[in-house]
């Protein structure tokens, strides 16, 4: 239709965009959040308008430069945890995380993400692991997060995601049922759980 190409031609217009300004440039080279999710918009825009090529290209590179380069052998996201709200952002690189190691799947470049066991282990599911235990309770994170309220809620989407992933059930920390109902009673943490436990 007239109103879907209309869409598609801007969403190019905003790709060229940031592939050949400054700021776009400038975006691209930032070793956190900012950096993945620029990745992110590029590859999947790319997909939305036809440019496949082009979100090969972004995908192939993602692994070594997003995660490789981000998250360290236990999990931790450096560049995240010196903000000031560390857990919020180390929840939202980890979020984008994801985002690519689906899209790299889809077009085919890479094994999914959460496959790539290498020599600094499984990183998706050592950032999950990581992040997970202070999202729960933030008052044991030893960085700064000025915003605690609703970490739980936040990391619900990715604890589910999780599960998919890892449809064993011994590779990824999940609080109980007990522990969910006492704490985020309407938050979605039992659901995870309940998930969780039935893919073991």
């Amino acid at each position: 239709s007239e109103m879907m190409e209309g869409l598609k031609k801007w969403y190019g217009d905003v790709v060229d965009w940031m592939l050949t300004s400054q700021p776009g440039k400038d975006e691209q080279k930032h070793h956190n959040n900012h950096g993945t999710w620029y990745d992110v918009q590029i590859a999947s825009a790319s997909l939305f308008i036809g440019r496949v090529e082009l979100a090969k290209e972004t995908l192939r590179t993602s692994y070594e430069r997003r995660v490789l380069a981000h998250v360290k052998e236990d999990g931790a996201q450096p560049h995240e945890l010196e903000r000031t709200k560390g857990i919020h952002y180390s929840l939202y690189n980890l979020e984008g995380l994801m985002l690519l190691g689906n899209m790299a799947k889809k077009v085919g470049v890479l094994k999914p993400f959460w496959e790539i066991d290498g020599e600094k282990g499984d990183l998706l599911r050592l950032a999950t692991d990581y992040i997970t235990p202070y999202a729960m309770d933030p008052s044991t994170f030893p960085y700064s997060e000025l915003s605690p309220e609703g970490s739980a809620q936040r990391i619900a989407p990715l604890l589910m995601r999780a599960a998919h992933y890892y449809p064993d059930g011994r590779r990824i920390i999940i609080p109980t049922e007990d522990t969910a109902n006492r704490r985020w009673p309407r938050q979605g943490i039992r659901h995870c759980g309940d998930l969780y436990r039935k893919r073991r």
